[in-house]
């Protein structure tokens, strides 16, 4: 750990010069507009080709993306994150992501950075203002980020072993990785970077218990799930408890959503594979799609926290309504909301212990009142539009705080 500790303060010292330095009047990024259902579906596209790329037969895949992909990413991202300026495209000769950060007393840094083609890890060049960072800094930035998350126990290669190459083609950014990259632990340590994952071994005990349960005894109701989940540990420590809840959300939306969810959880997805079997999915107010809401919420909540959680289910919703989804829905916002209120009271240091006894003596009433599912459903994009413009406008903040309002009078669990 000390290692850790040496490396992280030359770091700090080497950059923060520049940084200070780097510091503007003015931001050089115009501010973001709020994502739109075609920049969310074409992000769900480029995740679907970018995940199966990534589990592609060895050495090497390709994975592309075009400059509308990147600008598409991008502005997902700052939504997610709530960084209001934030761009990246992909050049005729290079591609680029850029940021500008508001800083007290009416400043702000301004950071980009551009990667060169290359026949193995990109070259890259960077600036903070008009200050250029050499390339040799920035790239010992990302090994020492890299080295970190060895130290933790993270299975990452080297920079230049994982990229193979690097390049522009007609617009069209081409990275040459190692493949396959799913099975060496990458996704878990990128998603592991900005959350907390749950344990896995916790969480696959827990998810296996909870299987065999159902097996035993067979009930449809989420709310049962998540009080046989609350009655298999007794913590006697608050942060016990924080860890406790985290993996019994986890494995509860794991239950309902599949094996998907265990990515919040370090590499509970192997541990359960001796115990899965095919059973009917739980239900929240008698619908299956509506305790897959909750649940996964509620294991965000725990994990990655409200801004990102949050961010994906309005993107959800906005991809449903496009042709051939069922629509932006309203109630599936509420079981959004209300597994969210869940999952950030039951990581709350302060109230973890309390709150489990709570969580054990849940209802469905108290996860998600009925009240809920009178909201509208089934717009189309035209119709949101027409009614609420972006999910970014006041309309539709009041929206959302209507239904917060519509979960606390209820005592919907978390919510106060």
């Amino acid at each position: 750990m000390k290692r850790a500790h040496t490396v992280l303060l030359a770091l700090a010292a080497a950059l923060a010069l520049p940084v200070v330095l780097g510091v503007e009047t003015s931001p050089m990024l115009p501010l973001n507009g709020a994502p739109d259902a075609t920049q969310v579906r074409a992000g769900q596209e480029n995740y679907r080709r970018l995940r199966d790329a990534l589990a592609g037969p060895p050495p090497t895949v390709e994975v592309r993306l075009t400059d509308a992909d990147a600008r598409a990413v991008a502005t997902l991202a700052g939504n997610a994150l709530r960084f209001r300026r934030v761009d990246a495209g992909v050049a005729a000769d290079h591609a680029g992501a850029a940021v500008s950060v508001a800083l007290p007393f009416g400043l702000w840094l301004n950071a980009r950075v551009d990667a060169w083609p290359s026949d193995g890890f990109p070259t890259l060049t960077a600036k903070v203002g008009d200050l250029p960072i050499p390339a040799f800094l920035t790239r010992f930035g990302l090994e020492t980020v890299a080295q970190l998350l060895r130290w933790r126990g993270h299975d990452l290669p080297q920079l230049a072993d994982l990229v193979r190459g690097f390049d522009v083609v007609d617009g069209t950014l081409k990275v040459t990785v190692k493949s396959p990259v799913l099975g060496t632990g990458i996704a878990d340590s990128l998603v592991g970077i900005a959350s907390d994952l749950a344990d896995g071994e916790r969480t696959a005990t827990i998810y296996c218990a909870l299987v065999a349960a159902e097996t035993a005894a067979p009930q449809r109701d989420i709310a049962l799930h998540l009080t046989r989940a609350m009655a298999m540990a007794r913590p006697a420590t608050p942060a016990a408890a924080v860890a406790e809840n985290r993996a019994a959300l986890v494995a509860v939306a794991m239950l309902a959503v599949g094996p998907r969810a265990g990515r919040l959880a370090i590499d509970a997805g192997r541990r359960v594979a001796a115990c899965r079997q095919q059973q009917d999915p739980p239900m929240l107010a008698g619908r299956t799609d509506l305790a897959k809401h909750w649940s996964l919420s509620a294991a965000l909540g725990a994990t990655v926290g409200d801004d990102v959680s949050e961010a994906m289910g309005n993107w959800k919703e906005l991809s449903d309504s496009l042709p051939g989804g069922s629509g932006f829905s309203l109630v599936d916002l509420a079981a959004d909301r209300a597994g969210l209120a869940v999952g950030g009271a039951a990581v709350d240091a302060d109230r973890a212990l309390a709150f489990r006894a709570e969580m054990a003596a849940a209802t469905n009433a108290t996860l998600l009142p009925l009240d809920a599912t009178a909201l509208a459903e089934g717009m189309s994009n035209d119709q949101f539009k027409q009614r609420y413009g972006t999910i970014e406008s006041a309309d539709y903040r009041a929206a959302t705080a209507g239904i917060d309002a519509l979960l606390r009078r209820r005592g919907v669990l978390g919510s106060r």
